[in-house]
């Protein structure tokens, strides 16, 4: 594999993620993870020093990984109390046999609508669906980015299941 196509869904924005730009140390804490955050099926702070606030969930299809971030749980007053807020939900497709991936990311009746004409990549890709959420934890688009592309490829190098 050279590379995985990584999509923003909201925005249509599309890049590459090779091999050299996950390092192995990288890998080698995400992948384990990985693996017990799928076998968990349960939330699960991310692997990262100083995000432990934050936390994930996700479920497998026939290799397909769909895995949901979720921002600190809200404190403050409001409707939204108690709530650990949907920030972004990532979609990695290894191979074409996972096209119903396609659809549940960008159709799915419960998922932010994509951007007008959005087709899918080639495999393997990274879908990235924003939720409007997101807005309540900005600081978190430092670093999303970078753990989308960590986990793709962990899962696609590394197939944790």
């Amino acid at each position: 594999m050279t590379y995985i196509t990584h999509i923003t869904l909201n925005t249509g924005h599309t890049s590459r993620i090779r091999p050299g730009d996950v390092s192995g140390e990288t890998l080698a804490r995400v992948s384990p993870w990985l693996h017990a955050l799928v076998q968990s099926d349960q939330l699960m702070p991310l692997p990262v020093s100083g995000l432990g606030a934050y936390t994930a969930h996700a479920a497998v299809q026939d290799g397909a990984l769909v895995l949901t971030v979720n921002g600190p749980t809200i404190t403050d007053v409001g409707p939204m109390l108690g709530v650990a807020p949907p920030l972004v939900t990532i979609g990695v497709a290894k191979k074409s046999r996972h096209a119903h991936l396609w659809s549940l990311m960008t159709a799915g009746q419960h998922m932010p609508p994509p951007a007008p004409g959005i087709k899918p990549p080639q495999t393997p890709w990274c879908a990235v669906a924003i939720w409007p959420s997101s807005q309540l934890c900005p600081d978190a688009f430092e670093w999303m980015g970078d753990f989308e592309r960590c986990v793709a490829w962990a899962w696609c190098k590394n197939d944790p299941r």
